[in-house]
């Protein structure tokens, strides 16, 4: 993970987890454990934190759950807040 400010997003269970050979494949769309499972739920997630520079990290034993920690990118300034009000939002100008 390169260096610097990140916001983190970390969702921990404590259901029956996966072994290595599933974790190393979850991300690839259309795998699923599950019978009516599509496969494309945790392809989805990684496309997303990818598309915003980010990085997601599983940590997962049988039996034993699974934590899934996210880290995006943390902006270095925040955007200028105006205190006008919004044309469209006051109809009586």
């Amino acid at each position: 993970m390169k260096a610097g400010h990140y916001v983190s997003l970390t969702v921990e269970d404590s259901g029956k987890g996966m072994d290595e050979a599933t974790r190393k494949r979850i991300f690839e769309p259309f795998f699923s454990t599950e019978l009516e499972g599509r496969g494309l739920g945790m392809a989805s997630v990684y496309g997303i934190v990818k598309n915003h520079n980010g990085f997601i990290f599983v940590d997962s034993k049988k039996s034993m759950g699974t934590v899934i920690r996210i880290y995006f990118p943390a902006e270095s300034s925040s955007p200028a807040l105006s205190h006008e009000p919004d044309e469209e939002a006051n109809p009586e100008s």
